[in-house]
Order: C-alpha cells, then structure tokens, then sequence
C-alpha cells in the first residue's frame, strides 16, 4: 500500500546525484511508496525521474492496489490512463471528465419470481440456472436456459428437477448442474444437423453424493 509521505526536490547538488545514481529497480520501489499524487511531482525532475514517474510498473502497481483483481489493465495500454480514467468507469474525453454510461438490456425468463443461481458465459452462448418455481401447489421445476449473447433471444430451455439448481459449469459438449438434491446432473449435448440447421438435443442423469439411488 502507498504511504503517505511527500517529496521536496530542494537541495544542494550532491543530493540530486543521489537520485541520480538511484538503481531502476530502487526509484521504482521509491514512486511505488509515495503514492500517485507525488509521484506524478517526479515529472519536474530529471529525465530519469520522469521515467520513473511514468514507467508501466508502477502506475499498474497503483491501478492492483486500488482496484485488485478488477483493475481492467487489459483494455487499456498504459496503467497511467487507466488511473487517470478510474478503473474507466469514469472515462476522461476531451479534457473532460464524463459520468458512466451504460446500455443496461434485460429478458424474462421465468413468468413466477423464481431466482437466476447461477450462470456461464461461452463464446457463442449464455447458460443459466434457476430455483425451483416457488408455488403453493408445489410441483414446479428448476430449469436451464440457454441464450444467444447477441440476439438475446432464447435458444433452448429445459426442465431439470423440483430441486433448486445452486451452480453449473460448461464443457465441450457438456453441461454440468449441482442441485439442492445432493445430485450432480452431467448432460451431453449433440448436434443432429438437418438442412442446415442445429438441432441442440440433451440428455443427463444423476450422480448421488449422499445416500439415495443414482439415476
């Protein structure tokens, strides 16, 4: 974490070749614990200073600590804008400082209040879970559903069981659920192509991990 200490570039001339002759790996541990702010006071320095103040390594090292695993260090090509743009939720735009903005879509995809466990992004498709439809007359399944990403529009849905489904994973060819039922269901899915189109067919069963019969 960056302390918050200051730095003064007053001071006779042997101080200046101190800095000077301060190895690379050192100046950046330096701007590393002074923290953005005094870092960037390291631009009206020397030239070395200035490439310090700027290097890569440590305006990523400031983007980790102040966004850890989230910091969208991939979007951008220098650690420095991204800092500069919060993490791009506040994106810098002609010298102006914008609000963020977002396309937020939605689709339905149960009628009764059931809730979305879990869910699983593919290249080409979204796979999501769902409770057990809540009734008062009981009987209602879990499902899985499959979307299309860019249409948003569904492509398959199918009935698992009256246990709610709590996760599921992808695979090549696979889809794999864990239920409220201590079950593990793996379905298998194949292609049957017909004129040109993919019919998506499914078909499972059950492993129990407690005491019951397996399916």
């Amino acid at each position: 974490r960056p302390a918050a200490v200051s730095v003064s570039f007053a001071g006779s001339p042997s101080a200046w070749r101190r800095w000077a002759e301060l190895p690379q790996d050192l100046g950046v541990l330096v701007c590393q614990c002074l923290g953005p702010s005094q870092a960037l006071k390291l631009l009206t320095a020397s030239r070395k200073m200035q490439a310090l103040a700027v290097s890569e390594e440590v305006w990523r090292f400031f983007c980790r600590w102040r966004w850890g695993s989230s910091a969208n260090l991939g979007v951008y090509r220098s650690g420095k804008d991204l800092w500069c743009d919060r993490n791009g939720w506040f994106p810098l735009r002609s010298g102006k400082r914008e609000t963020p903005a977002f396309d937020v879509q939605h689709i339905r995809l149960r009628d009764s209040p059931c809730l979305t466990m879990d869910l699983r992004f593919t290249d080409d498709e979204i796979i999501t879970v769902s409770e057990a439809e809540r009734s008062h007359s009981g009987g209602g399944q879990a499902c899985v559903h499959i979307v299309d990403p860019e249409t948003r529009r569904l492509r398959e849905c199918f009935e698992v069981s009256s246990a709610t489904i709590n996760c599921c994973d992808v695979g090549p060819g696979l889809i794999c659920l864990g239920s409220n039922d201590s079950k593990v269901r793996l379905y298998r899915r194949s292609a049957n192509v017909d004129d040109g189109d993919s019919v998506v067919s499914f078909g499972g069963h059950g492993v129990g991990t407690s005491s019951g019969s397996s399916r």
